[in-house]
């Protein structure tokens, strides 16, 4: 808590600098000033949220992000009504945090009792550890979010708002899949690479599979309802942010693929296969960007990100691989890209019939998840078990199955 906090003041230090100095893209220096308030309560959240997630009480965990969400929701809801500024709604998306804040030391203090203590073995032990991780999972947010700090720069306002917007929904479909699955199964993974390193590989292979069959159906689902979806959460005046959800659906399935491949990576104490991926990844996604955005506009950022997201796949595989980490996810990859290249060509080939061959490509891809052998029933079983609160014993076994 103590160094998670000293660094988020860095960064908001840094980012009321950037503002102050004209570093920050127009018109966004007060907003982030506003809403960077965020980095000093968050800090303390994760920490107290890792404590509880090595309780592996992450039902706790959700509980408090659904509750403090729907506040959220509830308040900004009926703070639209009154046209607030930009400024206005970050004021409540900091309050909400320190909702969050508040509950989640609340439920600490009610579940397990702990006195903080600020001991200087503990405090060496997290600057070792610590940064490396910091800088996998910072490389890793780089390579998702970078295209939008970048678009700032190098196309119109009104480009940048449709891109975050289309984004924001890819972030909530990989969040509620792949990030639910990877806090559920992170502490699992961990406590597998003390009691039984021999059953990682495959409870690994059940979380991507499990993700792939999810995400499959709702690539499709997504390019089908784009237009009607962002109308209702957004209402753009044309089908700009529409198209650009269409475009970025497909790199959804490979951001969660790779999300829960940072986490097991972490969990096991590959963090240097982590950092590796994550940056390859995100180099070749800045450089994507710079060179095609200018040439071709916002649509080649969502070029940029499908290309970054599978060469952290690649870059994941190899470097697990070559610490003697082997499993089937590239398999998974190659079956969700048969199941989803031919509707989403003819989608795009035919726009005007999109949402007809984006839906009619579902009993196909579920077909081929079939036949690749995906679909399996015993998957969520066996994940279920493996994140049940039972005696370790019993855990680790049916983590194997």
């Amino acid at each position: 808590m103590a160094i998670g906090t000293l660094v988020g003041g860095a960064m908001y230090a840094g980012v009321l600098v950037a503002g102050v100095t004209g570093a920050l893209p127009h018109g966004v220096a007060g907003a982030a000033a506003v809403f960077g308030g965020v980095l000093l309560l968050a800090a303390p959240i994760n920490a107290w949220w890792a404590f509880l997630r090595g309780l592996e009480r992450q039902d706790l965990v959700y509980g408090i992000y659904a509750v403090s969400t729907v506040a959220l929701v509830v308040a900004v809801a009926v703070a639209v009504q009154h046209h607030p500024t930009v400024e206005e709604i970050f004021v409540i998306y900091v309050a909400t945090f320190a909702f969050r804040l508040l509950a989640t030391i609340a439920v600490v203090l009610m579940v397990a009792p702990v006195r903080l203590r600020l001991t200087r073995s503990a405090i060496s032990s997290l600057a070792v550890a610590a940064p490396a991780v910091a800088g996998a999972y910072v490389l890793h947010e780089v390579d998702s979010h970078i295209d939008v700090v970048l678009l700032g720069f190098l196309v119109p306002a009104n480009d940048v708002g449709s891109y975050a917007a289309a984004y924001r929904v890819i972030d909530a479909v990989t969040f509620l899949t792949a990030g639910a699955l990877s806090a559920a199964t992170f502490p699992v993974f961990s406590r597998l690479a003390r009691q039984a390193p021999d059953q990682i590989e495959r409870l690994y292979d059940r979380v991507v599979r499990s993700v792939t069959v999810a995400l499959v159906p709702a690539v499709l689902v997504l390019v089908a309802v784009a237009r009607p979806l962002m109308d209702l959460m957004f209402s753009f005046e044309d089908d700009h942010a529409a198209r650009l959800v269409a475009l970025l659906a497909p790199s959804s399935l490979l951001i969660a693929i790779n999300f829960t491949t940072m986490y097991l990576a972490l969990a096991v104490n590959r963090v240097g296969a982590a950092i590796a991926s994550a940056g390859t990844a995100a180099a070749v996604n800045v450089s994507a960007n710079l060179i095609a955005v200018p040439a071709i506009g916002v649509e080649a950022a969502a070029g940029a990100t499908l290309l970054g997201e599978l060469v952290m796949v690649i870059a994941f595989a190899v470097a697990l691989r070559r610490g003697g980490f082997a499993t089937h996810a590239g398999r998974s990859v190659v079956v969700a890209a048969l199941a989803l290249v031919p509707p989403l060509v003819l989608a795009g080939a035919f726009p005007s019939r999109h949402v007809e061959f984006a839906l009619m490509g579902i009993p196909y891809a579920v077909g081929m998840l079939v036949a690749g052998g995906l679909l399996r029933r015993a998957d969520i079983r066996r994940l279920r078990a493996a994140v049940g609160r039972r005696a370790g014993s019993d855990r680790a076994r049916d983590a194997g199955g």
